[in-house]
């Protein structure tokens, strides 16, 4: 089953990964490229970070903290 997404930018579909750990940054950014070739990732180490990048530019999609299950051991 397919899912139509209509993106903001024409083309691609721009995504902002935000996650305070650079590994899970890099480990979703990879997936992310490698699955979907028309999908251009950019990242925010922080909160602050992705501000200044919002202020700047438009993105489709921006996920939150990817690793929050790290968190949560019981």
């Amino acid at each position: 089953m397919s899912t139509i997404f209509t993106p903001l930018s024409k083309g691609t579909i721009k995504v902002l990964i935000i996650d305070e750990v650079a590994s899970m940054r890099k480990f979703a950014k990879f997936g992310l490229e490698k699955s979907f070739p028309l999908i251009v990732v950019e990242e925010a180490a922080s909160g602050k970070e992705a501000q200044m990048k919002l202020e700047h530019s438009e993105y489709d999609l921006i996920p939150l903290r990817l690793g929050s299950a790290r968190y949560y051991r019981r």
